[in-house]
């Protein structure tokens, strides 16, 4: 092949110095900048304040490094969502909740009782879980019991549902940055370590709000914290410059 894309955590230079042989060009996808690779390409999508002395070291000389939100992996549609984007307007209508397709943690019904305290209730929620999501039965029936409360199960235009929201309260992950491109302003909870130093440097300039590690957070942490941010929205950096969806088609020019 002309190129051979490696997007894992267990491999490094060792396993790309083996398969070198038999392939043109290599290109890693990565986030932790902890151990060496032999690449032509390395991606980095997130952002952090040394992003560009990270992989100092880690890297062949001559390796191109595409570092930032500029290269984030997004479907088109959402570079194509970004230029019919609603104006904000600061006020908090609709809330998306979005926990990835499994949730293990179950951190969906613990936000959707959050939610239904009197004081939220007036508030619309678009949940989106996957069609294994282990906790279906219970999410639905939170969804149920809660008025102007939506269940989107396996989506197929997930696009379509953040569009509409004010806010997010959600994981991190690539869904982060898909939020960002929608200047859809979120609120984090973390269910994998690697996820914890991105938002953390996205928390400190207030691109994101960090609610903690899914083992922190509790059903009144996330009401406290919605509950403030509807009441006051100021204090908060815009997210719609931070990246334009169309990472995609930068790293794919290099490629061809």
């Amino acid at each position: 092949p002309d190129w051979l894309i490696v997007d894992h955590y267990s491999l490094s230079e060792k396993w790309e110095k083996t398969i070198r042989p038999c392939v043109k060009n290599i290109m890693v996808i990565d986030d932790l900048a902890n151990r060496h690779h032999d690449c032509d390409l390395l991606v980095d999508q997130n952002w952090f304040e040394n992003i560009e002395t990270r992989y100092d070291g880690l890297i062949p000389t001559g390796c191109t490094k595409l570092l930032g939100p500029k290269y984030a992996l997004l479907r088109p549609e959402f570079a194509e969502a970004r230029k019919s984007l609603k104006q904000r307007n600061g006020i908090v209508d609709r809330i998306f909740v979005f926990f990835g397709g499994s949730d293990l943690h179950n951190l969906t019904a613990m936000t959707l009782r959050a939610l239904s305290l009197p004081e939220l209730d007036h508030l619309h929620v678009d949940v989106v879980i996957g069609e294994n999501n282990t906790h279906r039965d219970e999410i639905q029936q939170l969804t149920e019991s809660r008025n102007l409360t939506h269940l989107h199960v396996q989506v197929d235009d997930m696009v379509a549902i953040m569009v509409k929201a004010d806010l997010a309260v959600a994981s991190g992950g690539v869904n982060t940055w898909e939020r960002m491109c929608l200047d859809l302003f979120s609120m984090v909870i973390t269910t994998a370590n690697n996820q914890i130093p991105t938002i953390e440097n996205l928390n400190a300039h207030r691109h994101v709000k960090f609610l903690g590690d899914h083992k922190k957070v509790n059903q009144s942490s996330i009401s406290a914290h919605i509950n403030e941010y509807v009441s006051n929205v100021s204090g908060i950096n815009r997210n719609k410059m931070l990246i334009d969806g169309l990472g995609t088609n930068r790293v794919t020019k290099l490629l061809s």
